[in-house]
């Protein structure tokens, strides 16, 4: 009897614990999962994963933007300004399709969304279309739902418990960015950017390039990825505008994949192609091709790796989808890329690595 006794005991204290302290946390919300921040000033977390859901559930806005670091320079109010409405950014580094579409799922589904802005990067398009990143911890499917018996997964998390900590402590250290939504993320601020830190990565990159070439996906597999998580996404939003763009990498990055991992290569420019055309029927939808403006991709004053530009090459990709240059099109698709062709197979390296590092103003 006093053996049952304990067990009756010990399992009430563990209810009456784990309740306790999921209590606590749905009070104190550290993710604003429930509820927007009000009886405190609001402060946010620097997992995406984790606190964009949140964020897309419980905010005002008409606007929102997807994709990976190349997205994560986007300040909202620069978007309010430039192209109107009121921006929520949903950007999630290194993310697959698939990430993207759950949380823009997540957002639809408010009925708050008038506009996406989307990043195309073809790596998010590849490895199946399920995949998502778990590198750095279990992806988080609980707080994409809409099932309240799996809360406890976040309620009683240890992951929410240190995030609320982070955030905590990047009060108590003043950074401002826990408590500004509109530079949550944006890495401009501490960002080096020009020739040298931009070369030194393209030496990294001709490295890696090598392994990173075995098992490129096919194109029908990558077809495939995008039609179920992009595609299929916007043929079921006809009266949402979406904005998709392919980022401006440096032509260092498209030299690299030109040389070295040609498979790759020739299957970002059929699926390109593949993209432009598919969505040509579509009026709620436009896409931009900023890859061969050479004025920006050849100037490495404007990147701080062979991939990632600065803010305010952000702020001109704005400008252009208001006049709506750069637009890609089923009829001038074929030029865009033979001008990048063109550009990658007469590049001199040694040219842009002589480029002084004065700040550029587009």
């Amino acid at each position: 009897m006093s053996y049952r006794k304990f067990l009756l005991i010990f399992s009430a204290f563990t209810v009456l614990f784990a309740s306790g302290v999921m209590a606590a946390f749905y009070t104190v919300d550290p993710l604003q999962y429930y509820r927007q921040a009000s009886a405190y000033p609001p402060l946010y977390s620097f997992q995406e994963r984790y606190q964009n859901p949140g964020l897309a559930r419980n905010y005002d806005y008409d606007t929102i933007i997807l994709g990976t670091s190349m997205t994560q320079c986007f300040r909202p109010s620069h978007v309010d300004s430039i192209l109107g409405g009121k921006t929520l950014k949903l950007s999630i580094e290194g993310s697959y399709s698939q990430e993207q579409n759950l949380i823009a799922n997540v957002a639809l589904k408010t009925g708050k969304v008038k506009r996406v802005i989307w990043g195309l990067d073809y790596f998010a398009l590849r490895e199946g279309k399920d995949i998502v990143r778990e590198d750095q911890g279990p992806f988080p499917y609980f707080l994409y739902d809409d099932n309240p018996l799996n809360d406890y997964k976040y309620l009683l998390n240890v992951t929410t418990m240190k995030m609320s900590w982070e955030i905590l402590k990047g009060e108590m250290e003043g950074n401002r960015r826990v408590k500004n939504l509109d530079l949550l993320n944006n890495w401009d601020y501490q960002a080096t950017y020009g020739a040298k830190p931009v070369m030194e990565n393209y030496k990294k990159a001709l490295e890696l390039e090598p392994e990173l070439r075995i098992g490129e996906d096919t194109f029908e597999e990558v077809k495939t990825t995008f039609e179920e998580n992009v595609y299929d996404l916007v043929k079921a939003h006809p009266d949402v505008e979406f904005i998709f763009f392919y980022p401006p990498y440096s032509i260092l990055r498209q030299q690299v994949w030109h040389e070295l991992n040609p498979d790759r290569y020739q299957n970002q420019e059929l699926t390109k192609k593949y993209i432009v055309d598919r969505f040509s029927a579509m009026p709620n939808v436009q896409v931009y091709d900023f890859q061969s403006a050479k004025d920006v991709t050849f100037n490495l004053a404007n990147y701080k790796d062979v991939s990632h530009y600065s803010e305010e090459i952000n702020v001109w990709m704005l400008k252009n989808f208001k006049t709506r240059k750069y637009l890609a099109r089923p009829d001038n698709i074929e030029q865009t890329l033979t001008a990048l062709n063109e550009q990658v197979e007469a590049l001199d390296v040694s040219v842009l690595a002589q480029q002084t590092d004065a700040p550029v103003k587009q």
